[in-house]
């Protein structure tokens, strides 16, 4: 068992990694496909492709349900990545900076998921989804401005791809989502809301 989580306070992390590396490389690796796989899932269940008719999520239970298990998966991921490495070598440079990037991206996604685990906290959450659903509207096209023929013509060439681009998701249905979650709530084990538990801890 590493030490991936000691510095996290990442509720019920250990006993995940020592269930983990439990299992046979093999079977590692098949379970991080799968966390991978829910964790898309589930994300598409919030930021759904504009062609996808998804159906409406107006129940408050069940955004956070959606959004805390899709956090869980997605800080889970890189985690049980690094976990996976410090597993299978004893040394080198190349997979210890391959382990440390994982364990930063596990951080940086725990650093939004811990409050709520720990205190309830949904604001860090929001504020980070919000922030990836603004980032997915279109661009605007860009005026044709420029006095140079050539600027001219690459302006004009920016301006008809971005509208052929058109909208990828419906994020309008991802903020009506986002719109649901509380502030603040009791603290939430992810876990305790998945119907499927991917793991036996």
């Amino acid at each position: 068992m590493s030490s991936l989580t000691d510095d996290s306070s990442f509720p019920g992390g250990r006993e995940i990694l020592d269930w983990f590396g439990s299992l046979r490389a093999l079977d590692r690796l098949d379970l991080i496909t799968r966390v991978e796989t829910r964790q898309q899932h589930l994300r598409a269940q919030i930021l759904a492709a504009a062609v996808v008719h998804a159906s409406p999520i107006q129940d408050t239970a069940e955004a956070q349900r959606v959004v805390a298990l899709e956090a869980f998966y997605r800080a889970a991921l890189p985690l049980l990545n690094a976990e996976h490495l410090a597993l299978r070598t004893r040394s080198g440079v190349v997979r210890g900076q391959e382990i440390e990037r994982h364990v930063q991206e596990f951080r940086r996604e725990y650093a939004s998921l811990g409050p709520l685990m720990n205190a309830g906290d949904w604001r860090p959450l929001k504020q980070r989804w919000f922030a990836e659903v603004d980032a997915s509207e279109p661009r605007q096209p860009r005026q044709v401005t420029a006095a140079d023929p050539m600027e001219r013509l690459h302006q004009r060439v920016e301006a008809q791809a971005s509208r052929a681009g058109g909208k990828l998701f419906d994020t309008k249905r991802a903020r009506n989502i986002l719109r649901l979650l509380p502030d603040h709530s009791d603290p939430i084990s992810p876990m305790a809301l998945d119907a499927d538990p991917l793991f036996q801890v």
